[in-house]
């Protein structure tokens, strides 16, 4: 993933980063990766896969 260092409003953003920042905003508690199914390990990148297990019921 590229990383940009500007502000571009304009810029779609990704679900996967609205995950992590709300996660990380709010200080959710971190929660163990191997709640996400097999299928899910190999598509969330690695940098997310906290966030979006810390959120998954």
């Amino acid at each position: 993933m590229r990383v940009i260092h500007t502000f571009c409003p304009e810029q779609n953003v990704q679900r996967l980063q609205v995950i992590v920042s709300l996660v990380n905003g709010v200080g959710l508690p971190a929660v163990d990766r191997d709640i996400l199914k097999v299928y899910s390990r190999h598509t969330i990148p690695d940098y997310a896969r906290e966030a979006v297990a810390t959120t998954a019921p």
